[in-house]
């Protein structure tokens, strides 16, 4: 139903070029100059009977268009942190034994906000956070102070930075794996730079899937949309 209503919409803003190009043409044939702008203005009365119309219009189309940019945006994101090419989100070390961990391997969290920053979907916010998060890691496994005790070689960490499983999606696992389900999440808008994700394609699936709701904050930078907040990565939460 969404891709039907883009359909519309860029339908019809296809349309309005079109009899913009009519009316300039037009005026050309019969001496007369008729401005972008003015053409435009006799499209819309065309198209919509008064200003309010005309200017909810114009928000629609918008919206619509920026929902569609977040959308592939989050979807790009998520197939990017989920593939082989993504970061060691936490990139661990042992002691001697191989019993328990004991800091971060600092070169690898370098390189790690690196590949953040070059992915071109974080916004500096983001990975200010994420930062923020893997140093406090590193400080608590340095000095043994987790709340729930030692982080054990092969056990779950003492905390959690989501509601636990992978922070990227606050899942442990996904509603199918044909095809490929970080394709098919769908965006809304909450308000202001405030949007969720939920799973797409799964009408005939459990209401435990239907019901899954992934919070997130996007902000624009020149023409680009990047995210600046993930609901997985909660620093209050590394205690």
């Amino acid at each position: 139903m969404k891709n039907l209503i883009l359909v519309i919409f860029f339908g019809l803003i296809g349309g309005v070029i079109l009899m913009i190009g009519a009316l300039k043409l037009f005026g050309s044939m019969h001496g007369a100059t008729i401005s972008e702008p003015l053409a435009n203005e006799h499209v819309q009365e065309l198209l919509f009977d008064n200003v309010e119309d005309r200017n909810f219009s114009n928000i629609s189309i918008l919206n619509l268009q920026n929902n569609q940019e977040i959308e592939d945006l989050v979807r790009k994101m998520l197939n990017w942190v989920n593939s082989e090419n993504t970061l060691d989100l936490m990139p661990v070390i042992k002691d001697q034994k191989d019993s328990l961990y004991i800091g971060i391997d600092l070169n690898k969290h370098q390189q790690n906000i690196k590949k953040l920053e070059n992915s071109n979907y974080f916004g500096s916010e983001f990975i200010h956070t994420y930062d923020q998060i893997i140093l406090a890691i590193d400080k608590k496994l340095k000095e043994n102070s987790f709340e729930s005790g030692s982080w054990h070689v092969g056990y779950y960490p003492p905390f959690t930075m989501s509601g636990g499983g992978n922070p990227w999606c606050n899942c442990q696992d996904v509603p199918y794996n044909s095809p490929v389900p970080w394709n098919l999440v769908e965006v809304e808008h909450i308000s202001n730079n405030n949007y969720i994700w939920k799973w797409g394609g799964i009408e005939n699936y459990s209401s435990y899937w239907n019901e899954f709701r992934y919070n997130f904050k996007v902000k624009k930078i020149g023409s680009t949309w990047k995210i600046v907040s993930l609901e997985g990565f909660d620093l209050a939460k590394i205690k």
